[in-house]
């Protein structure tokens, strides 16, 4: 078993999904590897998500793989990485939720960026504003509720005087 190392980290069946090999996935499907083996970076099926190779994505489905499988690093499916794509492909999205993915799963709690607020895939499609993928996302039946898990925290209200302002901005500036 290799070990999780930056610019690695993949296995030999998750390369060829990243890369769109169908011949070397299924000559290492056919020869065993295992199609749902999670690895830090996910699986192979999140790999083809995770760089667009929608036929790779179907292939790998049609061989079993679990469209609901999150990797360890940011606990996202490949639905998220799809609907985060740098190239948004909507059939590889319908493809995804064809096989049972769920449109409202919840991932990136412990990717900092997030601050611990749970990621879907239809949020990460709004940030992105990829409109053919928000309106594939919510045909499948995706939600705008807010997780379940995040409680809704209403802003409180807070005075600062003009001379605490000034005195702050003269306490912060020189540091910068």
């Amino acid at each position: 078993e290799a070990a999780a190392i930056w610019g690695g980290g993949r296995s030999a069946l998750m390369w060829a999904a990243f890369r769109g090999d169908p011949a070397m996935a299924r000559f290492l499907i056919d020869s065993g590897a295992e199609i749902n083996s999670p690895e830090g970076f996910g699986s192979a099926l999140t790999q083809a998500a995770w760089n667009d190779q929608a036929e790779m994505a179907k292939y790998l489905l049609k061989r079993g793989a679990n469209p609901n499988q999150a990797d360890f690093m940011s606990e996202f499916t490949p639905l998220h990485w799809a609907a985060g794509s740098e190239r948004p492909n909507p059939e590889l999205i319908q493809a995804l939720l064809k096989h049972g993915a769920n449109p409202n799963a919840e991932g990136g709690a412990p990717v900092d960026a997030f601050m611990g607020i749970p990621q879907t895939p239809l949020l990460i499609a709004r940030k992105r504003n990829y409109d053919s993928i928000i309106s594939t996302l919510l045909d499948a039946g995706a939600t705008d509720r807010p997780a379940k898990s995040v409680p809704a925290v209403e802003p409180r209200a807070t005075e600062i005087s003009d001379q605490a302002l000034r005195s702050a901005l003269r306490a912060a500036i020189p540091p910068l």
